[in-house]
């Protein structure tokens, strides 16, 4: 689940890190572990919390995460977090932030809710987060997640 995760972001991240200007070189696959770390520490934070409706929220967003109070959390955190590691300037951070964490997210949904698509399933997401168990609560609150 990690390694598709980095590969998401990878995926998103060419314009907004790879290829930033404002972030040096040395500094670039560190901010993209940075972008994971973030991802999967708040996911974790939900699981253990057992924030069951917040997941689901993520996961029935159709994309709409704009006010999400767990993808708006991400989005602070790595904003923070570029700007202390890697000296980047808060309208930089800001900008990567809202424009990366929104769009692996967005990602992460479509491939979670495509039965076709097995990189990610929601069971084992969240089993690899501690949450054994949840996979299945979260499927029974809609029906369109892939089992």
């Amino acid at each position: 689940m990690i390694e598709n995760l980095t590969k998401l972001i990878r995926e998103n991240s060419l314009e907004l890190i790879l290829n930033n200007q404002a972030i040096k070189n040395e500094n670039k696959e560190a901010a993209i572990s940075d972008t994971v770390n973030i991802i999967i520490s708040q996911l974790k934070k939900e699981v253990s919390k057992g924030n069951i409706a917040g997941l689901a929220e993520i996961l029935k967003s159709n994309g709409n995460l704009s006010n999400n109070k767990i993808v708006i959390e991400m989005i602070t955190n790595l904003s923070e977090s570029l700007s202390a590691k890697f000296e980047l300037n808060s309208n930089d951070a800001e900008h990567i932030s809202q424009n990366l964490i929104p769009a692996v997210m967005h990602q992460l949904i479509s491939k979670t809710n495509d039965p076709n698509d097995e990189s990610f399933n929601i069971q084992d997401l969240l089993s690899n987060l501690g949450g054994n168990g949840l996979g299945g609560m979260l499927m029974n609150m809609f029906s369109s997640n892939k089992k």
